[in-house]
């Protein structure tokens, strides 16, 4: 909860300072990613976003982030310069999304939760599979491609820990209702 206070003040500071807002996300990701951090602004607001999204998650709270994070375009999971990036962003707005219909709809709200997973899964084929393998972590190096490594190691976590999120309302009501057996 001190992590969420924490993480809901830097986001009202971020936008009484007037720094990048959700309509500047898709720029925002893509750039922080793929160029070399990215602009401190730009970088900031990501990890203020995406821990927001998370942490109101895990607390049932609301989001701080009011139009949630948009998704990545069709095509950018195949052509994206980098992966990571794409779905770090898709990852986000999932985590909106559940915390929607959570905090919003109840969790007995089995259409959104279909669609949140059909989007899921979606994501999850059009990323190569050896971006879903266990990395090779090497604890002696410090270089780009090992943070590169961890950071991706980091977003499966994230992903199949959102998938769990996202079924466990209805784990123990297929065994009694076959409607929430899909």
């Amino acid at each position: 909860r001190k992590a969420w206070l924490i993480f809901r003040r830097a986001l009202s500071i971020v936008n009484l300072n007037g720094m990048p807002q959700p309509k500047d996300l898709r720029r925002t990701f893509s750039d922080t990613l793929t160029t070399n951090g990215g602009t401190t602004a730009n970088r900031l607001w990501e990890i203020i976003i995406a821990n927001d999204c998370r942490l109101s998650l895990l607390l049932v709270l609301p989001s701080g982030s009011p139009n949630g994070v948009s998704l990545p375009e069709e095509s950018e999971f195949g052509g994206y310069i980098n992966p990571q990036a794409a779905m770090q962003r898709h990852i986000c707005s999932i985590a909106y999304a559940i915390g929607q219909r959570t905090y919003l709809e109840g969790f007995s709200s089995l259409a959104p939760t279909q669609i949140i997973d059909e989007s899921m899964d979606k994501a999850q084929r059009e990323l190569p599979d050896s971006w879903w393998s266990i990395p090779h972590l090497s604890n002696n190096s410090r270089s780009q491609e090992t943070a590169a490594e961890y950071h991706r190691l980091a977003l499966q976590m994230w992903f199949y820990q959102l998938k769990i999120f996202l079924h466990i309302p209805f784990s123990f009501r297929a065994v009694k209702d076959s409607r929430f057996n899909y």
